[in-house]
């Protein structure tokens, strides 16, 4: 959900690059902030790295790594510890966010390899090799950009437009407005930059300007979440997801939905102006009456009906398909 982007200049010999630090959490698929003081962009000794994603594993890979000294940080070892990290959550994490949980683990690490700069990316979801590092270089004189993140295309887009069209520009302005562009609820905050030459090294911390009002955690969550939870599946701010309902009311209905302990798999009911859905997401799904006759949807897809007195079928044709 981040984004971490790279300039390599000079035919290697120099680099900027850059991240932002918004944390959120996501219900019902949209995002909300849940703070902008996020740790992405790492220094360590003279070493810098970039770990992000879901950010209890970023974090706990970027700890493995700092544990390390500088000399013995070998790609296999940085393998390990992210394969390690990965598998031991990534069940519980598919299970709260599903499709959202694509490239829940990301590491870049830009390199100086004998005085010429490379850009070495880890991202299971990336390629086929398996957490093992792609590696970006540039030879040419013009500036190569690298992005990654929701987002980065953004960021890349707009700074490769300023390096074509612009012949003298700021460098820390055009990523300032490139991330200012791309500001939502899931990135912002404060930008960390780097630059990075023989000659030269420029650190900087900017605040990333939102361009709309945003969705805030902390002005919603006390209004959407009913009871305490299990404590198993959590948001990245460490609020129990799994156990918990929520009540929320979009434009033209009102969405009940109940997370169930362990996974936090959504039972939803929703009351439209048009209609009512009645979904799950595991688990079978049953209509039924006091008295003993019911539907059931199972999760297998076989269904059930069972009455204690007539059923009844009216209609002027039926199609068996």
């Amino acid at each position: 959900m981040s984004i971490f982007v790279a300039t390599i200049f000079n035919r290697g010999k120099e680099i900027a690059f850059a991240s932002e630090s918004r944390a959120c959490t996501l219900v019902d698929n949209l995002a909300y902030i849940v703070n902008d003081d996020a740790i992405k962009l790492y220094k360590y000794e003279n070493m810098w790295f970039y770990c992000s994603g879901v950010l209890s594993m970023a974090d706990e890979v970027a700890q493995k790594i700092k544990s390390q000294p500088i000399n013995e940080l070998y790609s296999e070892l940085i393998v390990e510890f992210l394969k390690d990290t990965y598998e031991k959550n990534i069940t519980n994490i598919i299970n709260r966010l599903g499709n959202n949980a694509k490239h829940a683990l990301q590491l870049v690490i830009p390199f100086c390899n004998e005085g010429i700069w490379e850009i070495h990316y880890y991202d299971i979801d990336f390629g086929d090799k398996d957490f093992m590092p792609y590696i970006f270089k540039s030879s040419e004189e013009k500036p190569y950009v690298f992005a990654i993140g929701k987002g980065g295309n953004i960021v890349q887009n707009y700074i490769e437009h300023v390096y074509s069209t612009q012949n003298e520009y700021n460098l820390i302005d055009i990523y300032t407005e490139a991330f200012e562009i791309a500001a939502d609820e899931m990135r912002g905050g404060n930008m960390t930059f780097h630059f990075d030459s023989a000659e030269l090294t420029i650190d900087r911390t900017i605040p990333i300007k939102d361009n709309r009002k945003m969705r805030m955690w902390k002005n919603i969550d006390k209004y959407l979440i009913h009871g305490i939870g299990d404590g198993v599946v959590v948001s990245p701010s460490g609020k129990n997801l799994s156990g918990t309902g929520r009540i929320s009311k979009p434009n033209g209905a009102l969405d009940i939905v109940y997370l169930n302990n362990n996974y936090a798999h959504e039972r939803r009911l929703l009351l439209k102006d048009d209609g009512i859905e009645l979904s799950i997401q595991s688990g079978d799904l049953i209509i039924g009456h006091d008295v003993g006759s019911f539907i059931k949807i199972k999760a297998n897809g076989d269904i059930d009906i069972k009455s204690v007195g007539k059923i009844t079928l009216n209609g002027t044709e039926f199609d068996f398909d």
